[in-house]
């Protein structure tokens, strides 16, 4: 007794289709943390940029 076809290609089908899926979410982890460095970057690097601001003007009003 030997497994019809459309057996075979449902399993294998569902075998990539959960690679697939394993693959995409993985894709999408990366490029969220990608994301997630890139705008924590900017964000220190904006909020330095003020810092430097604030102190560059503290240093205007004392002199």
């Amino acid at each position: 007794m030997k497994p019809s076809i459309k057996v075979i290609i449902l399993t294998a089908f569902s075998n990539v289709m959960s690679k697939m899926t394993l693959l995409f979410s993985l894709v999408l982890f990366s490029l969220a943390i990608k994301v997630y460095i890139l705008f924590s970057q900017r964000i220190v690097k904006y909020s330095l940029a003020k810092k430097v601001d604030f102190v560059g003007q503290i240093n205007k009003s004392s002199n």
